[in-house]
């Protein structure tokens, strides 16, 4: 099962792996995760001969690339921790509502969704904790 592509570690490049007959595994990679910095790679199913496959890592590339396919691995406690950072240097905020900001998020959101993974917070998750607040 040979690997096809240069490295993992910029955006524009991309591997493919055969997985059984007519089945490859690609994957494109989209560089640092902007919140973690840990490097993102996306990956996809392609089923169809070896060139065929070649030529689908390449259109796949340039989707990433082109960024269709932008996703972060962050959860959410990550993305408010960056929140409150920019809010705190960019100075748009008065003292007192970063601090009542800052205590919500510690006491009402993180302890229900800071380990959530932002690609799984769905609706019916924001519905459902919204409700438990509530009651």
């Amino acid at each position: 099962m040979a690997e096809t592509g240069i490295s993992k570690r910029f955006p524009g490049t991309g591997t493919m792996r055969q997985r059984s007959t007519d089945h490859w595994e690609l994957r494109a990679f989209s560089g640092p995760d902007p919140i973690t910095g840990k490097p993102r790679q996306v990956t996809k199913t392609f089923v169809g001969s070896r060139a065929k496959a070649e030529k689908a890592l390449g259109r796949f590339v340039k989707d990433v690339d082109d960024s269709k396919f932008d996703r972060t691995s962050a959860t959410v406690g990550q993305l408010l921790d960056r929140w409150l950072e920019v809010s705190e240097a960019n100075g748009k905020q008065r003292p007192r509502t970063l601090e009542e900001n800052r205590r919500k998020i510690e006491h009402r959101i993180r302890p229900v969704l800071g380990d959530l993974h932002l690609e799984k917070l769905e609706p019916d998750v924001l519905d459902a904790t919204y409700g438990r607040w509530l009651s």
